[in-house]
């Protein structure tokens, strides 16, 4: 799915080189955690 506003993990990396030496396992789970929460969220409005 692309969206303007919904990024992927992938797509969150790109845009933020600065975590390319931070361990990827620790901190993908909380970023996506976080994105699916406000994705959700935007969907429950709509709806």
């Amino acid at each position: 799915m692309r969206s303007k506003y919904y990024t992927s993990w992938e797509e969150y990396k790109e845009k933020h080189p600065e975590l390319a030496d931070k361990p990827e396992e620790v901190i993908a789970p909380k970023i996506q955690k976080y994105e699916d929460m406000v994705f959700n969220f935007v969907l429950d409005l709509v709806m």
